[in-house]
């Protein structure tokens, strides 16, 4: 895993090439390109990217005592998830956000649309997840 940035939730490589593919949801296409073709320098630093999801993080990680007040995920505990997962939304754009330690990095470590009654619907895809999907959404080596 690299360096822990200093503010903001750094999105895992997975959900940069699983979750946030939409082109037309990014605020600077240049940054889309290059996250797509998996240049992750050119891109920035990754817990600035210009997508309305790490924008959220960005928002929720800049007060340090924020993200420990915000909504913890009802899949934390239906789940047992290792760490307790806090909820991002910007618009239409949920995310899930963990930390591994108290003092570590901020993850984004699972991001989609809420799209009610359809079968992409972000809550419905957190629903469906089995502990080794959860176990996958994690940080690796690689991040």
């Amino acid at each position: 895993m690299g360096e822990i940035e200093e503010c903001g939730a750094r999105p895992t490589l997975n959900v940069m090439r699983v979750c946030l593919t939409e082109p037309t949801y990014w605020i600077d296409i240049e940054q889309f390109r290059a996250v797509q073709g998996s240049r992750f320098p050119e891109a920035g630093p990754l817990s600035s990217l210009g997508h309305p999801i790490i924008k959220a993080g960005l928002k929720l990680t800049s007060d340090p005592r924020s993200g420990h007040g915000y909504q913890i995920h009802a899949s934390t505990h239906a789940k047992a998830f290792p760490t307790l997962w806090r909820e991002l939304k910007s618009g239409q754009w949920r995310g899930l956000i963990t930390q591994q330690d108290d003092a570590g990095q901020w993850w984004i470590v699972f991001a989609g649309l809420e799209r009610e009654g359809d079968a992409a619907d972000v809550y419905k895809l957190i629903r469906e997840l089995g502990d080794d999907d959860i176990k996958a959404l994690y940080p690796t080596a690689d991040d």
